[in-house]
């Protein structure tokens, strides 16, 4: 099968397409590299700022790229709006890739339309938009919330009309859309995750050293701005136990040989999944702090395994009491450890998710 997946999101697409060229298929990596995170790619997308940047782009397009993107049985975009420019030549290039090749299938693996409008009407529990029925990071959030119910809208309903299929590796998106009413087309499929076949469990003897990894322009949707002073009051409690290491914007390779030396890493705060980041933490032994509700785990049939320390939202009490039993206590660090290994390797496996997909691709090209 040839395959063409477009844009990336955290490292997801270059795993993806890692896992299916040795399943004999020829796949083609076309991303700007998600930013300053630079993730490896085929064909490069990123854009200079300003109106020449802007302009040089669609000269690259026009000459360059565009005419490598045809004939392929599968188009997988990783969000309706999948490159940097105007929504109206985004929807110009979608029908273009659409009309050229077999199948259009959409990633549903942040935010969009439906997702944000989702969040707002409490399909949820809490989101980075919403908690318990209320607005919240309004001001982080206005510029995020106008763009999709405004200039991004109809690109979103027009490409999620489009597509064939419809791909979440969230539960909390798999929910919305479900909700939304995309039915038969819509699937989830786990994120995928190059598997560490030497990983052994942490042994959590001495220091814990503790990573906070922050995004300059996601620390408040992130919920990093609650998650540190929680971390710091706990480790002030025991200041010869934790070592804490900030960092923020490391370039994605950096950040690998940063996680290497982290016993637990501070993740998100309003997930409800475990995404990206936390699994590749997840497949070297390492503790993390992000997604992990009961729901979600319901969701995909698991009943024994609670790898990930899940902390919820402006719960701030029973957060601090999460941490300090856990965080204190190297057998259960210990336990968390190895369930991680296992968790990732179970539900995760890059080679068993590419599989997913060439299933879901298989079907939708058939009916």
């Amino acid at each position: 099968m040839k395959v063409l997946l477009i844009g990336e999101y955290s490292n997801l697409h270059n795993t993806l397409a890692r896992a299916l060229r040795p399943l004999g298929h020829q796949v083609l990596l076309v991303s700007d590299g998600d930013g300053w995170k630079n993730y490896p790619r085929d064909i490069d997308l990123s854009r200079k700022q300003g109106f020449w940047g802007g302009l040089e782009l669609r000269w690259r397009l026009m000459r360059k790229i565009l005419p490598r993107l045809r004939g392929f049985d599968v188009v997988h975009l990783i969000n309706p709006q999948w490159i940097d420019t105007d929504p109206s030549l985004t929807t110009t290039l979608t029908d273009y890739l659409r009309r050229n090749n077999r199948l259009l299938s959409l990633g549903i693996y942040g935010d969009d339309y439906y997702v944000l409008k989702g969040q707002a009407e409490g399909v949820l529990e809490y989101s980075d938009t919403h908690c318990y029925g209320a607005p919240v990071n309004e001001e982080a959030n206005a510029a995020r919330i106008e763009k999709w119910s405004d200039r991004l809208r109809t690109l979103c309903i027009e490409t999620a009309a489009q597509a064939d299929c419809l791909i979440a590796n969230l539960y909390e998106y798999h929910k919305i859309y479900s909700a939304a009413g995309f039915g038969s087309k819509l699937h989830y499929i786990a994120s995928p995750i190059t598997i560490d076949e030497t990983a052994r469990p942490r042994t959590f003897e001495g220091h814990v050293r503790i990573l906070v990894g922050e995004q300059s322009a996601r620390t408040t949707l992130k919920g990093t701005n609650q998650l540190i002073p929680l971390l710091e009051r706990v480790s002030n409690e025991n200041p010869y136990h934790l070592k804490i290491l900030k960092v923020r914007d490391v370039p994605f390779a950096q950040y690998k040989n940063m996680l290497a030396d982290t016993d637990v890493l501070i993740d998100q705060l309003y997930s409800f999944t475990p995404a990206m980041n936390a699994l590749e933490a997840m497949k070297r032994g390492t503790v993390v702090v992000s997604g992990g509700e009961k729901e979600y785990y319901d969701f995909i049939g698991e009943h024994t395994l609670r790898p990930v320390i899940n902390l919820r939202p402006y719960k701030n009490l029973a957060n601090l009491d999460s941490l300090r039993s856990i965080l204190f206590d190297p057998t259960k660090l210990r336990a968390k450890s190895e369930e991680s290994i296992q968790f990732v390797r179970q539900y995760h496996d890059a080679r068993k998710i590419a599989q997913q997909y060439l299933e879901v691709w298989e079907k939708s090209i058939i009916s």
